[in-house]
């Protein structure tokens, strides 16, 4: 529910799930996620909720939703392959 209101108000949000910093690559990997949200949020309201394995991202204002599909594409060039094959990350519309 409380995403709904969110939404009508403006707000898009993306959430990266498997994101965890456990490594000097994680850790850099999390950094250029971060750097990316910071430019594609640029001067716009903005907010980030993490736990120890998932983030979500969340733009508000003129063209959000553009600048989330957006940051979502370079996310998907970011996103590390995974030991068994496809990415380690599962990027997904919306908040958890």
């Amino acid at each position: 529910m409380a995403e709904v209101e969110e939404v009508a108000r403006g707000w898009r949000m993306l959430t990266i799930d498997h994101l965890t910093i456990d490594s000097p690559e994680g850790a850099a990997l999390y950094e250029q996620v971060m750097d990316l949200f910071a430019e594609m949020a640029t001067g716009r309201e903005c907010r980030q909720h993490a736990t120890s394995s998932s983030l979500t991202l969340g733009i508000c204002g003129p063209n959000a939703e553009e600048r989330i599909d957006r940051l979502r594409t370079r996310l998907d060039d970011l996103n590390p392959p995974s030991f068994w094959g496809g990415h380690q990350w599962e990027i997904r519309d919306g908040a958890r």
